[in-house]
C-alpha cells in the first residue's frame, strides 16, 4: 500500500512500548511557554518517523527563525519522514508566517490544518471522515493536493423525533452491535425504538479501516495518522 499510516505515541508510550509500530509520529512538540522556540523535541526516533508540531501553547511572537533552524538541525540528525503542523487554535498571522516559513525552508514534506495548507502550498492535514460522508464528497475540495487524514473509530448516537434529532457522540466500545452496514460511508449503524423517539447508533470501528484506507489512497491521500492508544494493536 503507498499509503503510509503513522500512529501518534507520547515519549512514555515509546518507552514503555516492547514493540513499536514500524512508523510512528511523535506527539509531544510544540511552543515553549517561556522562550522563542520548540519545546518536547525527541532526542531519537527510527528513521522515517512523523515529527508533529502542536499550538497548544498558544505562539505568543515566537521566532520563526529559531524554530526553523531546530527542525533543520532535527531532521538532519533523524531523518523523519515529515512534519505534520497540527494547529487548532483560531489562525491568526504568526501562525501562517511561521507554517509558511517551515514549508519553504525544509527538505522534507510538510502537511497543514486546511486553515493553512492552500496558502503555505503544503499538503493538508484533514479531520477523520465524517460518519456520514463519502471520501469522495469529503475530499473533493482537496482534488489534486497532496492529503494527509486524520484515523479514528468514531461513533454517535441521534435521539429522534417529532421536533427533530439531538446528536451526542459516544465511546464505540460502549455500543451495540450494529445491525446495518454502509459501505459507501465505511461506518455501520443501529436503530432503536424506544417510547418517545428512536434511537440511531452510527459507528466505525477498526474493522472499517482497512477499506477506508484502501479507497483513501485512490482519492490522493498519502499519509494517514491514528492515535497509537486507539489503533496500536490494529496497525503496525
Amino acid at each position: 500500500m503507498g499509503l503510509h499510516c503513522y500512529l501518534a505515541m507520547t515519549a512514555r508510550e515509546i518507552n514503555q512500548c516492547p514493540l513499536l509500530p514500524s512508523k510512528i509520529a511523535w506527539m509531544a512538540c510544540h511552543f515553549s511557554p517561556y522562550g522563542t522556540g520548540l519545546v518536547g523535541l525527541p532526542e531519537k526516533l527510527p528513521q522515517g518517523s512523523l515529527i508533529i508540531v502542536n499550538d497548544r501553547i498558544p505562539i505568543r511572537s515566537h521566532d520563526p527563525g529559531q524554530i526553523v533552524y531546530q527542525l533543520r538541525k532535527l531532521i538532519a540528525s533523524l531523518n523523519p519522514y515529515g512534519i505534520l503542523l497540527d494547529f487548532q487554535n483560531p489562525p491568526e498571522r504568526e501562525s501562517l508566517c511561521l507554517s509558511k516559513a517551515i514549508t519553504q525552508a525544509l527538505p522534507c514534506p510538510v502537511a497543514a490544518t486546511a486553515a493553512y495548507a492552500k496558502e503555505i502550498g503544503s499538503a493538508v492535514f484533514l479531520p477523520p471522515l465524517p460518519l456520514c460522508s463519502t471520501l469522495q464528497a469529503y475530499l473533493a475540495p482537496w482534488k489534486g493536493a497532496p492529503i494527509w487524514l486524520e484515523i479514528a473509530t468514531q461513533a454517535q448516537q441521534l435521539a429522534i423525533d417529532e421536533t427533530g434529532a439531538i446528536a451526542t457522540s459516544c465511546p464505540v466500545s460502549s455500543l451495540p452491535n450494529p445491525n446495518f452496514k454502509e459501505d459507501s460511508c465505511h461506518c455501520a449503524y443501529h436503530w432503536e425504538l424506544q417510547q418517545n423517539c428512536a434511537i440511531a447508533t452510527v459507528q466505525r470501528d477498526t474493522t472499517h479501516i482497512p477499506k477506508l484506507l484502501q479507497e483513501a489512497e485512490g482519492f490522493g491521500v498519502t499519509c494517514g495518522v491514528g492515535l497509537y492508544q486507539e489503533l496500536g494493536n490494529f496497525i503496525k
